[in-house]
This record gives structure tokens, C-alpha cells and sequence, in this order.
């Protein structure tokens, strides 16, 4: 799908600028464990504005593999350990977070980057929260995010690599 032929722009200047502005919004609203809802919402949004920063092409089936074969047997073990109220909310997050790391992937270069560390970053931070808590897991969790977040804003304005494999 060409968002041109659909009448949206593909600018991913501002879809980067309004993910970063969603992501905010989703550090704002984790601060108060009563408004987790609501922060994932807004890191969901973040999530869906990053794959449409980086477009669909090249498309890279092949990544997608790679890319469920990481992320299911994780989210089946985050699975055992979710109240039922945040299952769908976190199966959502999950599916974004993994679309954009696939599409991240593909785009190449500091999307790349950036896709893989907001993915481990989102990892740490499920595990620590839900599963077990961690030795530095804070530490882990905002470094890798904010340099994720640097990594991927660095991406809208870069040239997607054309890859034909």
C-alpha cells in the first residue's frame, strides 16, 4: 500500500516527531502504576507511527521468521504471568512492538538499530515488571530506550536502504 495513492502523506519526519510525542505521553502516564493502561496505549501508538515511519518497503519476509520466532515463546511466558484485564492491552502492545521491529529490521540502518534496542529495552522491562525483578533492570530499560529512541528519530532522516533480498 503507497499512503500517497491513498491520500496520506508518507512523511516519516512527523510520524516520528508525533511517536516521540506518544512515547512521552506513555513515560508520563507509568509513573502512576493506576495509569499502565494508559501508557501502553500510548507506547502502542508510539509503535504503529514507528512501522509507518518506516514504510513497507523493502518488505523482507525473511526477517519476519526471525522476528516471531523471538518474540512468541517470550510473550507465551509473559502469558503465564498477566492478570486477564492486561492480556488483550499486552497482546496488542506486543504485536506493534514486533511489527516495528520487523519493519526496523528491514529499513535498516539506525531503524535497525533502534528497533532492536527498543525491543530489548520493552523485553527487560515486561521481565522485571511481570515475570522477576532484575539486577539493573532500570538502568538497562532507560538506556537502551532513549538510545533507541535517538537511534530511530536519526532514521527519518536517512535514505531506507534498498535491499533486494
Amino acid at each position: 500500500m503507497d499512503a500517497r495513492k491513498e491520500g496520506l502523506p508518507r512523511n516519516p519526519h512527523f510520524a516520528v516527531q508525533v511517536a516521540l510525542l506518544f512515547s512521552a505521553c506513555g513515560d508520563v502516564f507509568l509513573i502512576w502504576p493506576e495509569a499502565f493502561p494508559y501508557g501502553v496505549a500510548a507506547f502502542t501508538k508510539a509503535q504503529l507511527l514507528y512501522i509507518w515511519a518506516f514504510g513497507l518497503r523493502p518488505l523482507q519476509l525473511g526477517l519476519l521468521l526471525p522476528v516471531v520466532l523471538a518474540s512468541l515463546p517470550f510473550y507465551c511466558l509473559l502469558l503465564l504471568h498477566l492478570s486477564p484485564d492486561m492480556v488483550l492491552l499486552l497482546t496488542a502492545y506486543t504485536l506493534a512492538l514486533a511489527t516495528m521491529l520487523w519493519r526496523g529490521l528491514a529499513r535498516g540502518g539506525s531503524a535497525r538499530w533502534g528497533a532492536q534496542l527498543f525491543t530489548i529495552s520493552d523485553t527487560v522491562l515486561a521481565c522485571n515488571t511481570f515475570i522477576q525483578p532484575l539486577p539493573h533492570a532500570r538502568l538497562v530499560v532507560m538506556a537502551t530506550y532513549y538510545a533507541a529512541q535517538f537511534l530511530i528519530s536519526l532514521s527519518a532522516f536517512q535514505s531506507p536502504r534498498l535491499k533486494t533480498n
